[in-house]
C-alpha cells in the first residue's frame, strides 16, 4: 500500500495561515469598498447643501439690488427736461452701493436718457444685453441679466426694474454690476483652498469662482461640468475634472427667477483620502 504523501510543516503552516487571512482580507475589501462609497454619499450631500446655501446667498445679493432699484423706480422723480435733478438725486444712492458700476435710465424702446457713468450730453453707448432688458419691458417686473462686455471692454451684469406709471412700463432703471459682488458672496463662505465654487449666468458664462476669478471671468465651465449642468434639472450630483485637471465631487443648485446657477466641486482627495489612508 502506497504511503500518503507528507506535506511539508512549512507548507501546512501557509496554508493554517492563508486560510484565516483570506477572510479577513476579504471582509476588510468590502468594509473599505464600503467605506469608500459612505464618503462619496458624504460629499455629495455636503456639495448639495453648500450649492443650495450659496444659491440663496447669491439670490440675496441680487434681490438686495433689485429692491433698491424698486425703491428708486417708486420715490424717484424723472423728468426728461431736468435730467440733472435726477443724477442729483441718484448720486447718495449710488453711494451705498460699492458694487455698482453705475445707473441709466432708459426709455421702452432702448434709448438711454441718462448714464451716471457720463456726463450729461454725451453720446450714450447702446444698451447691452438687450435680453433682460426687453423682458422687463415684456413682463414689467424686475430681472438680472448676464454678463456682457460693455464698450470700454469691462465685464458687468444689468440689475433692471421697470418705472411704471398708470400701469405701464415708462422707464427702465438698470444697475450695472460688478461681478466682484458675487465673487464676495464665495469669499464669505471660508471653504477648504482645494475645493472650487462657480457661479454661472443664465448663458452659462462665469459670474465669479473661488479660484482664478480674474483669469476665468466670462468663460465657461470645464467639459465634464458642462455636461453635468446640461440636465434641465433643478439640482444635482456628480464627478467632474475642473480647468485645471483637478478630479471633484461636484454639484449644482439654480436659482429658478434669473436662471443662474451655482456649482461648488470639493476634490477627490479630500473626499477620498480616508479611504486611501485606511
Amino acid at each position: 500500500m502506497a504511503e500518503t504523501p507528507r506535506v511539508p510543516l512549512r507548507r501546512r503552516l501557509f496554508l493554517l495561515a492563508a486560510a484565516g487571512l483570506v477572510p479577513v482580507v476579504i471582509m476588510s475589501g468590502l468594509g473599505l469598498y464600503a467605506l469608500a462609497r459612505q464618503q462619496q454619499t458624504q460629499a455629495e450631500r455636503i456639495g448639495l447643501e453648500l450649492a443650495r446655501a450659496l444659491a440663496t446667498a447669491v439670490d440675496a445679493e441680487l434681490r438686495s439690488s433689485i429692491s433698491v432699484l424698486q425703491s428708486l423706480a417708486t420715490t424717484v422723480e424723472i423728468d426728461p427736461k431736468n435730467l440733472a435733478a435726477f443724477r442729483q438725486e441718484v448720486r447718495p444712492v449710488l453711494e451705498t452701493q460699492p458694487t455698482w458700476a453705475g445707473l441709466f435710465l432708459a426709455d421702452p424702446s432702448g434709448h438711454r436718457l441718462v448714464d451716471t457713468r457720463f456726463p450729461l450730453g454725451a453720446t450714450l453707448p447702446t444698451i447691452f444685453e438687450s435680453t433682460s432688458f426687453e423682458r422687463v419691458v415684456r413682463t414689467r417686473a424686475a430681472t438680472v441679466g448676464g454678463l456682457a462686455r460693455g464698450a470700454d471692454g469691462v465685464i458687468l451684469f444689468a440689475v433692471r426694474a421697470p418705472v411704471l406709471r398708470s400701469g405701464r412700463v415708462e422707464y427702465v432703471l438698470t444697475a450695472l454690476v460688478k461681478p466682484d459682488g458675487i465673487l464676495n458672496v464665495l469669499t464669505r463662505q471660508r471653504v477648504p483652498p482645494d475645493w472650487i465654487i462657480s457661479i454661472f449666468d443664465a448663458n452659462g458664462l462665469r459670474v465669479a469662482r473661488s479660484r482664478a476669478h480674474a483669469e476665468t471671468l466670462g468663460g465657461r465651465a470645464s467639459e465634464s461640468l458642462q455636461a453635468l449642468l446640461a440636465t434641465s434639472a433643478y439640482e444635482g450630483v456628480g464627478q467632474t475634472t475642473d480647468l485645471e485637471g483637478g478630479r471633484n465631487y461636484a454639484s449644482f443648485s439654480r436659482l429658478g427667477d434669473y436662471g443662474w446657477t451655482v456649482a461648488p466641486g470639493i476634490a477627490a482627495s479630500f473626499v477620498e483620502g480616508v479611504a486611501y489612508r485606511s
